[in-house]
C-alpha cells in the first residue's frame, strides 16, 4: 500500500507530467488557427475503435499484436496501483477473475516487450529506427511488469492461499519462493523493497511520458480524435484573393496549422507509411516517415525560440526555408500524392497535406518547380490538358459512337453529365474506359451527354503539384459551364 508521504512523490510526478505536456502543447500553438469540422460522434468512435481496439494497428498483425500487448501492459500496472488504494475488498466472484486477467495480461505483456526488443534489435526491419529512446521505454515497461509480477508472487508466498486471488503466474512464483525456504520476515522485507522499486519505476514512467517516445500515449489518441473527417483526397482551398495574406503555402514551420504540428508529435515512427509509399518502394528519395520526423525535429528547435521571442515582444530572425534545408527538393517533388501513407498510418497523420502546402509555396511564391512541369502548366493554360494536345481533339473518341454532346442538343434535359476527363479523352487505352461507360449508361436507359470541346481539365494535375492558382482558374471555368447548362448531376470515372 502507498503511504502518506508517497502522495508527495505522486503529486511531483504528476506535476512534471502536466508541465511537460503543457510545454509540448505550447509548441503546437505557434501554428496557425484551424477549426475542426464534422460531428463529434465519428471522432469518439475513431478513438475507441482505433485507439483502444487497435483496428488499424492490427492490420499489420504481428507488430500490431505486440503493440496491443504493450498497451495492455501499460494499463495493467497503473490500474492495479489505483485499485489497490481503495480500502475495500472485492467479493471473490469479482476478485478471482480480475486477478486472473491481470496476471495473464502481465505475462502476455512481458512476452510482448521481449518480442518487441527482439524484433527491433535482432530482426531489425529496415523501416524501424532503433534509437536509445525506443530501448529505454521498452526496458522501463519491462522492469515495471517484472517487479509487479514478482511482487504478487512475494505477496502470495507470505499470505498463503487467498480465496480472492486466482493468479497462476503469481502462485507459481510463490511456490518457487517457498521452495527456497526464506523466512516470512525475509520475504516481507523483500516485498517492501520490490514494491518501492516498482513504485519508483511507475512514477518515472509517468514523469517521462512528455519527454520521450512514450509521448505518443498522449498525442496519438488526440490525433485520432481530431483527425480530418473530410472526404479522402479533399484539399483545403486557398483564398488567393486574401489581401492580408503575406504568402501562400508553407515555408516556415509556424505557417503550418496547429493540427499539422500535432501530427508531427503523434508519429510513432512505426514506418508503415514508408513501407507502403510507392516512391520509396521504387527507391526514390522519399520516406514519408523521414519527412514527418525531420519536421518534428525542426519544430522542437524552432517553436521554443518563437515562444521566447513572443514573450519578450521581440521579432525572431527568419529561419531558413523548409524546402532545401529541412526537406530536400527531391523529397518534395517525388511524392505522387497517392495517400497510401495516410491510408496505412495507424494514428491518422496527414503527410500529403504538408507536402502540398510546401509545394504551393514553391510554385506560387518562388516559381521553383521541376522543369518537366513547365510544359504541363503551359498545356493546361493553353489547351486545358497537361499534354498540350488540341482542345478540338477532346471529343474525337465519340466520333463513331452515338454519344450526345450538350452543345449539339440545345434545350434538351439530361439525367446526368458524363465528365470524361483528360486522360480518358486523349489516351488511347483509357478511351476504352469512357466507351465502356457510355455503353453501360445506354444499357441502363440513362439519358446523358458530354461537354465535348467545352469540357476543360478539372485542374487536379495543377493542384497536386502546388499550382493552386491555375487549378482555381480551370475549376471555375468548368463551374461556369455547368451553370450555363444547368447541370445538377455529374458522373466521372
Amino acid at each position: 500500500m502507498i503511504k502518506t508521504f508517497d502522495v508527495f512523490f505522486i503529486l511531483l510526478a504528476l506535476m512534471v507530467f502536466i508541465w511537460g505536456i503543457s510545454r509540448r502543447f505550447r509548441l503546437w500553438r505557434v501554428g496557425q488557427e484551424y477549426e475542426l469540422s464534422g460531428p463529434t460522434g465519428p471522432r469518439i468512435k475513431s478513438l475507441l475503435v482505433e485507439g483502444i481496439a487497435h483496428k488499424r494497428i492490427l492490420q499489420d498483425f504481428f507488430p500490431g499484436l505486440l503493440h496491443l500487448l504493450l498497451f495492455l501492459g501499460v494499463l495493467m500496472p497503473l490500474t492495479v496501483i489505483v485499485v489497490t488504494q481503495f480500502m475495500f475488498a472485492l467479493p471473490p466472484w469479482i476478485a478471482r477473475p480480475l486477478s486472473l486477467v491481470l496476471d495473464l495480461i502481465a505475462l502476455a505483456a512481458i512476452a510482448g516487450v521481449v518480442l518487441t526488443i527482439y524484433r527491433r534489435y535482432v530482426s531489425r526491419p529496415p523501416r524501424l529506427d532503433n534509437r536509445l529512446d525506443d530501448l529505454s521505454a521498452l526496458v522501463l515497461i519491462l522492469l515495471i511488469l517484472l517487479t509487479g509480477i514478482f511482487l504478487e508472487g512475494l505477496r502470495l508466498s507470505v499470505i498463503g492461499n487467498d480465496v480472492r486471488t486466482w493468479a497462476p503466474v503469481g502462485q507459481a512464483l510463490a511456490a518457487l519462493l517457498n521452495l527456497v525456504g526464506l523466512s516470512t520476515s525475509t520475504k516481507g522485507l523483500m516485498a517492501i523493497i520490490v514494491f518501492r522499486i516498482h513504485f519508483v519505476l511507475v512514477l518515472v514512467f509517468i514523469a517521462t511520458i512528455p519527454f520521450s517516445k512514450l509521448f505518443h500515449i498522449v498525442s496519438s489518441p488526440m490525433n485520432m480524435l481530431f483527425r480530418s473527417l473530410e472526404p479522402k483526397g479533399a484539399l483545403n482551398l486557398l483564398d488567393l484573393e486574401d489581401e492580408e495574406a503575406e504568402s501562400f503555402g508553407v515555408t516556415k514551420i509556424e505557417e503550418f496549422n496547429w493540427k499539422q504540428l500535432m501530427d508531427l508529435d503523434a508519429c510513432t515512427q512505426c514506418g508503415r507509411c514508408q513501407d507502403h509509399c510507392p516512391a520509396h518502394l521504387t527507391e526514390k528519395p522519399l520516406s514519408p516517415k523521414k519527412v514527418i520526423n525531420d519536421l518534428k525535429d525542426h519544430m522542437s528547435l524552432r517553436a521554443p525560440q518563437l515562444i521566447k521571442a513572443q514573450a519578450k515582444g521581440n521579432d525572431l530572425e527568419d529561419a531558413p526555408p523548409l524546402v532545401g534545408n529541412i526537406i530536400q527538393e527531391d523529397e518534395l517533388w517525388t511524392c505522387t500524392t497517392c495517400r497510401s501513407c495516410m491510408d496505412h498510418c495507424p494514428v491518422y497523420i496527414e503527410h500529403v497535406d504538408k507536402i502540398l502546402d510546401m509545394r504551393r509555396y514553391q510554385v506560387l511564391m518562388e516559381s521553383k518547380f521541376p522543369e518537366e512541369l513547365t510544359a504541363a502548366f503551359k498545356g493546361l493554360e493553353n489547351n486545358s490538358n497537361p499534354w498540350g494536345m488540341g482542345r478540338d481533339a477532346r471529343a474525337d473518341w465519340v466520333k463513331e459512337l452515338n454519344v450526345p454532346i450538350l452543345s449539339e442538343i440545345p434545350g434538351e434535359k439530361i439525367d446526368l453529365l458524363f465528365f470524361v476527363g483528360c486522360i480518358r479523352s486523349y489516351d488511347d487505352r483509357n478511351k476504352k474506359v469512357a466507351e465502356a461507360m457510355t455503353r453501360i449508361l445506354d444499357h441502363l436507359g440513362i439519358k446523358f451527354a458530354i461537354l465535348g470541346m467545352e469540357e476543360g481539365c478539372c485542374g487536379d494535375p495543377a493542384r497536386r503539384v502546388g499550382n493552386e492558382y491555375l487549378y482555381q482558374i480551370l475549376a471555375q471555368a468548368n463551374i461556369e459551364t455547368f451553370k450555363r447548362y444547368q447541370i445538377s448531376h455529374i458522373l466521372t470515372t
